[in-house]
């Protein structure tokens, strides 16, 4: 404060600091970019090196409390202690706006008069129970991701559901997918269920004011436990009864995995690596969403030299971070889309290109041209058999001599259930319902394997699980028909005739070797028809 300010002054200074502060990050601008423009706007008071401070800190993962405690002549006691219990709770707005509201009113000390505040907390029951909820929230929160961790889930589900068992009729539960099949983990009362919500986006640096719950939101927490590296995707959507949240739990470890343990037969494992040395062309992993797309693409990046040869991704997002790779992320509001990064990869002299999920004709259009034009692609696309994935590009609008120029193969990929190796059992006799499929009498007659149930598999028979292909390898025959615009069973037939396993039969050579079961397979791939 300078000698010719006035205490008046000051006042209304923080007065005015707090209220449009609480105001911008009520209403969803970052807090980082608030400070800035209060720091602009109050240029040469008290308040603008603070606010300068405080966004420098928070850019380098500090917090507001911090920066606060620094200024004991500008900030009082009560205010610092009211915004540690608003970052603690996940209520910031609302205690700035509580601390204009007790400086304009005198409750709260400024300028000088500051320093002197050393009466009790005012406000200490309310800061005491902010910081109670949030230690609830981070203790719910860190015990319910270590057991997901634990039980090798691959997804959080937290949801607010209508239930006649439940006191108020809403059920707020917890449930984790294992192995693909989702269960019940445990349910919370209202206050944990808002608590465990609120650190989860805190820990993900999502936006926590009352307008962001009613808009989707995306974020990322990075963890290490017992050593090993976790990428977790948080999601939170508006729905009926409160906020939802999915959390994607992604191992380092499972995606550094070599291609030749995602389940590829010997046969298939060869074509795949052929396919992958090849100077140029498109090579497409496809696949229902969770069907392991993401795990095979970045696992044949690991077969790839990046020493030698230059590797780009243009994804949205970037899963994981890769050694030797250089990886692009799609912002659209940064102007960074899929169209304008790619083309900017494309003028950098890449020898292979790793692009996401191909969701229009633009990103496929730019795809092809890419492998056309000396450089090999890998790219996604969502469908149910490799047939249908050439089907969709020449659906997407694309011409087919460019398709079937572009394309050299397509590995469309399931993740079934293994059997618990401890409870599983052979069975006696053929297992039924095969006799009328269209595969080889040796797969009809043979001696599968069932599901069991012990304390190693949790009593559902399954632990883990392998991915079962099937892989088209684009001939002459099969490019002349995508040219021509051939319908989907035409491709089909061709591809089966050039030597294609189908998913199914690749299913059921890995049950009639005891990895998965008939019934599993069944469900993954004759369902999906």
């Amino acid at each position: 404060m300078t000698d010719k300010a006035s205490a008046e002054g000051v006042r209304e200074q923080q007065v005015t600091f707090w209220r449009k502060f609480g105001h911008m990050i009520g209403s969803g601008v970052p807090i980082v970019e608030t400070l800035k423009v209060i720091a602009e706007e109050m240029a040469g008071t008290t308040m603008s090196g603070p606010a300068n401070e405080v966004a420098a800190a928070l850019e380098q993962r500090g917090s507001v409390y911090e920066v606060l405690q620094r200024h004991p002549a500008v900030f009082s006691r009560s205010v610092i202690d009211l915004v540690r219990a608003g970052e603690a709770g996940g209520d910031l707005h609302k205690m700035a706006l509580l601390i204009a509201q007790g400086i304009e009113q005198g409750v709260f000390p400024a300028g000088e008069s500051a320093a002197k505040d050393e009466r009790p907390f005012v406000y200490s029951s309310l800061a005491a129970e902010k910081e109670a909820d949030a230690d609830q929230g981070r203790r719910l929160a860190n015990n319910l991701v270590l057991e997901a961790i634990r039980q090798q889930a691959s997804d959080i589900h937290l949801e607010a559901v209508r239930s006649g068992d439940a006191k108020d009729g809403l059920l707020y539960r917890a449930r984790f997918r294992v192995d693909g099949a989702l269960s019940p983990h445990r349910t919370f009362t209202t206050d944990q269920y808002a608590s465990v919500v609120s650190r989860l986006k805190v820990m993900a640096d999502l936006d926590l004011s009352d307008e962001a719950r009613h808009r989707p939101q995306d974020g990322r927490i990075r963890l290490n436990v017992e050593r090993r590296e976790f990428d977790l995707r948080v999601q939170t959507a508006p729905a009926v009864f409160g906020e939802t949240v999915v959390v994607r739990i992604l191992d380092r470890q499972t995606v550094e995995c070599r291609l030749g343990r995602l389940g590829l037969s010997d046969e298939n494992l060869a074509k795949v690596r052929n396919l992958l040395a090849m100077p140029s062309g498109l090579l497409l992993v496809s696949g229902p969403p969770g069907s392991g797309v993401t795990t095979h693409v970045y696992s044949m990046l690991s077969e790839i030299d990046s020493e030698s040869r230059k590797v780009c991704t243009v994804e949205d997002p970037v899963e994981y971070c890769i050694a030797g790779v250089v990886q692009h992320q799609v912002d659209p509001r940064a102007g960074s889309t899929f169209a304008k990064l790619l083309r900017v990869v494309m003028r950098s002299d890449p020898d292979i290109i790793l692009t996401g999920l191909l969701q229009d004709d633009e990103s496929a259009a730019l795809v092809t041209t890419a492998a056309t034009t000396g450089h090999l692609v890998v790219s996604t696309l969502h469908a149910s058999s490799a047939a249908v994935t050439l089907r969709k590009l020449l659906d997407l609008g694309l011409d087919g001599w460019v398709v079937a120029d572009a394309v050299t193969g397509v590995l469309n990929c399931r993740l079934v259930r293994m059997l618990c190796k401890t409870c599983r059992k052979q069975l006696d006799e053929p297992a039924p319902g095969l006799e009328h499929l269209n595969i080889a009498e040796d797969l009809k007659s043979a001696r599968y394997y069932r599901a069991g149930g012990c304390d190693e598999c949790r009593g559902t028979g399954y632990r883990g699980r392998t991915a079962i292909h099937e892989l088209l390898v684009m001939n002459r025959e099969l490019a002349d028909l995508v040219a021509h615009g051939a319908q989907l069973e035409e491709l089909r037939e061709a591809a089966l005739a050039s030597g294609m396993k189908p998913l199914l039969v690749d299913g059921l050579d890995k049950a009639a070797q005891g990895i998965t079961s008939v019934e599993e397979v069944k469900r993954v791939v004759l369902a999906a028809r």
